[in-house]
């Protein structure tokens, strides 16, 4: 839940008493959030900034009293839901709404009992613990990726040092993993990390050095030989 402004906890007491609770809303799509201030025009203001791009036409903004209570925020959602707000689940996305009830797709009624945790509102806690699972194993495949990618670079190029700076991207629906890159340093280099990466769909696959480095690359990778005495 978003807010007008952070009081200083010495004045946190009166200024509490001070702020009311709006509901700021986007008149076309009817969504928005909960925003405390002291007028109206600065919780829309608010509002607009926020979830819009700054202009307040197009928004409303109207007193939530029943919101004043949490004042100056964060509202449990699952209070906003008491209060005729809805959610999207963070696991399976089902609408989260005050009838506590969805429907599978044979149309079957699902009795829904949230949960709100950090990672947003789930419809059970069930649904919660598999998506931490699910969230779980897609940071070991892409933790794997990395390590894969990396002792592949210094099979091919001995010498070079990884510096740490390493990314990796796994679908979340398919688990495939999508994007490897490892960064590393060599002999000589001056302007930056080079890249070793891996792209699924073949582009931009490959060994990416800074322009400023090319030469030092090339001769990395073929030192001049010694004279011979």
């Amino acid at each position: 839940v978003t807010r007008a402004y952070r009081p200083h906890p010495t004045t946190r007491g009166r200024v509490m008493s001070e702020l009311k609770a709006f509901a700021v809303m986007e008149d076309s799509e009817n969504t928005g959030d909960i925003f405390f201030a002291k007028h109206a025009i600065t919780a829309l203001r608010c509002g607009a900034n926020q979830l819009g791009d700054g202009d307040i036409g197009g928004w409303t903004a109207r007193r939530a009293q029943w919101a004043d209570l949490y004042a100056p925020g964060p509202i449990p959602k699952l209070v906003m839901i008491e209060n005729g707000w809805w959610f999207d689940c963070g696991g399976c996305g089902v609408k989260i709404d005050s009838e506590y009830e969805a429907y599978d797709e044979d149309d079957n009624a699902i009795v829904l009992n949230p949960v709100e945790r950090k990672a947003g509102v789930f419809c059970t806690e069930q649904c919660y613990l598999r998506e931490q699972t699910h969230k779980a194993a897609i940071k070991a495949r892409e933790a794997e990726a990395i390590e894969w990618l990396a002792l592949e670079l210094l099979h091919r190029h001995p010498g070079v040092s990884l510096t740490g700076e390493n990314h990796s991207f796994c679908s979340e629906r398919h688990g495939a993993i999508q994007q490897v890159v490892v960064g590393f340093t060599f002999p000589g280099s001056k302007i930056g990390p080079a890249h070793y990466r891996y792209e699924a769909a073949g582009k931009y696959s490959g060994l990416f050095v800074p322009a400023g480095d090319h030469d030092a690359w090339q001769q990395f990778r073929s030192p001049t030989p010694q004279a011979q005495e």
